[in-house]
């Protein structure tokens, strides 16, 4: 209850490493604060918790019709940076650990689009969380908002997954071939 930021993060679950994928599906929900409001996923390090510290989220607004990612305290300072690029409201949003950086995607009606891809850095700032927690955020500026978000996943990344797939295909036509 009430209106506010609020992030519900645990580093319960492993850290968020290269090639594993974290996401949302977005239910929808009744706005009522204006263009501001919004709600995704956070993650962050795990001393981030309750300080914000190395914090980045990947968001959905639903009244401004755009999505935006939101790095904020990422160094341990004040600073804060926003980018939007979702213009359609997604069924899901997605965050991948890379080899190199981060990738934030959305999917809509199948369809998988990353808006930013392999990045370390937001407006020349870095992103310093490690991934050890993560979890969903809002920043509802009204009592009567409610927003409603489902299953919360944490699985390899697809094409990681598809290769995986391959692998257990192919030793399977192996092993039969054998026998």
């Amino acid at each position: 209850g009430g209106a506010g930021q609020e992030a519900y993060l645990s580093d319960a679950f492993a850290t968020l490493t290269s090639g594993y994928r974290i996401s949302v599906d977005l239910d929808g929900g009744t706005f009522n604060g204006g263009s501001s409001e919004k709600y995704g996923l956070a993650v962050t390090s795990a001393e981030g918790i309750s300080s914000r510290v190395n914090l980045f989220a990947w968001n959905w607004r639903p009244l401004a019709n755009g999505g935006s990612l939101d790095l904020s305290n990422f160094d341990g300072s004040s600073n804060f940076s926003s980018e939007a690029t979702v213009t359609s409201a997604p069924d899901t949003l997605f965050i991948e650990r890379t080899a190199t950086g981060w990738t934030f995607g959305s999917i809509l009606n199948g369809t998988e689009t990353k808006h930013y891809e392999n990045i370390t850095q937001l407006n020349g700032n870095n992103i310093t969380a490690d991934g050890s927690a993560f979890g969903i955020w809002s920043d509802l500026r009204s009592n009567t908002s409610t927003w409603s978000v489902s299953n919360l996943t944490i699985v390899p990344e697809p094409s990681s997954f598809a290769l995986l797939a391959g692998c257990f295909s192919l030793t399977w036509v192996l092993l039969r071939r054998r026998s």
